[in-house]
């Protein structure tokens, strides 16, 4: 017993010991990532949990059970649209961020910022992975307000206005655009033609009604 605890033990130091040797070398290492494109029917399905929500919090840092900086975001949950969850907020933690001197920069990674409102499709809420949600950029909508109208409107990840959702048969074997298969997209200056927020929350639940 005693032994084999020692074992453990030596090998989370060497494994801190590494990784402080190697942001010693590498202050701001780069994490390249590659994202397979899924379809919306698939980003509905898989998801374990999704949620309108508000960030309220965002703090980066080593934490427990990881050798690399994680920035962790706490939501405020303004609605449940798939999935249980017994809180009114839900924390997320995604890999890379800075750390004191050292950041660790992975591609293709887009952090909710405080103050971000959206619509957000979580692959678990028990398993820890680099992006908790679906898809990375495929499972993170914001939500934006209309200053003259005070419209929620509905916008994927990289701000294109979300136009419509269609259910595809199959997933799509290519490499992620940021956009799931399905989501319908429309100009940066049509605006007016996305989806509402209540919209886009009514159809989710009208195709989440149909899968059963």
């Amino acid at each position: 017993m005693f032994k084999s605890g020692t074992k453990v033990h030596c090998f989370v130091i060497i494994s801190l010991v590494s990784f402080i040797l190697f942001l010693g070398v590498f202050p701001s290492p780069s994490i390249a990532t590659t994202i397979r494109a899924v379809t919306f029917a698939e980003l509905l399905k898989y998801s374990e949990f999704v949620f309108e929500g508000r960030v309220v919090a965002v703090e980066t840092g080593i934490f427990s059970g990881s050798h690399l900086p994680r920035t962790c975001v706490m939501f405020e949950i303004i609605e449940v649209i798939k999935g249980e969850h017994y809180d009114n907020s839900v924390d997320l933690c995604f890999m890379g961020g800075i750390s004191g001197k050292y950041t660790v920069q992975v591609t293709n990674m887009q952090y909710p910022k405080l103050g971000e409102k959206g619509i957000y499709f979580v692959k678990s809420l028990t398993r820890s992975y680099s992006n908790p949600l679906y898809g990375w950029k495929q499972g993170h909508f914001l939500i934006e307000t209309d200053p003259n109208t005070a419209r929620e409107y509905v916008m994927t990840a990289g701000r294109q206005p979300v136009a419509g959702l269609t259910l595809e048969a199959a997933p799509f074997t290519a490499l992620s655009t940021g956009v799931a298969r399905g989501v319908q997209t429309t100009g940066p200056l049509q605006k007016a033609k996305a989806w509402t927020v209540e919209e886009f929350k009514r159809n989710l639940r009208s195709m989440l009604e149909a899968e059963k």
